[in-house]
């Protein structure tokens, strides 16, 4: 996608950057909703889908790049993966959805790993992993299938995967082929 490892970047003073990513299961791409908060308070935010291409599966990787092209103006790739910021289908009240977030507890829930092991494990299905910089404070979570966990921290998460897809799903969507 071209973005600078959060972990390893630098911010001005008082300037925050949110990642929160979603996807990793069965259905490609996966998406990235980023968030850049200036230290006077605006903020912008982007949209970017991300496909890491199946080896020796053309037609596979084909049909997800049509979908891509649906979705963006353009579409960059590398050796291994297609990437591009897509375009909503309305605009997109970026703040609002920032607000949301965070009344979720997207600066405050813990690792999925800090959580009770599950009753049932899944092996695929659908992720959200929650990356934080507050100037040199870098915190990173995730979680795999969050509505098969138990407690709030799960609901949360949960609700972050939910608002996410209140972006992304109608622009994956649109750009689904008919039939």
């Amino acid at each position: 996608m071209n973005l600078p490892l959060l972990r390893e970047s630098v911010l001005p003073e008082g300037a925050k950057e949110v990642r929160v990513w979603t996807g990793f299961g069965t259905v490609a791409p996966d998406f990235l909703l980023r968030f850049q908060i200036e230290p006077n308070g605006d903020l912008t935010g982007t949209m970017l889908a991300h496909f890491m291409r199946a080896p020796e599966d053309n037609a596979y990787n084909e049909s997800v790049r049509s979908v891509l092209r649906a979705m963006c103006t353009s579409v960059q790739s590398n050796e291994a993966a297609d990437s591009c910021a897509a375009t909503a289908s309305q605009e997109v009240h970026w703040k609002t959805i920032y607000r949301k977030l965070v009344r979720e507890g997207l600066w405050t829930l813990p690792d999925e790993s800090e959580l009770p092991k599950p009753k049932f494990t899944l092996s695929d299905g659908s992720s959200i992993v929650v990356e934080l910089r507050d100037g040199k404070s870098y915190r990173t979570y995730q979680y795999s299938n969050p509505l098969m966990l138990e407690g709030v921290a799960a609901e949360h998460a949960y609700a972050l995967m939910r608002i996410s897809g209140d972006i992304t799903g109608p622009v994956f969507a649109r750009a689904l082929p008919l039939g």
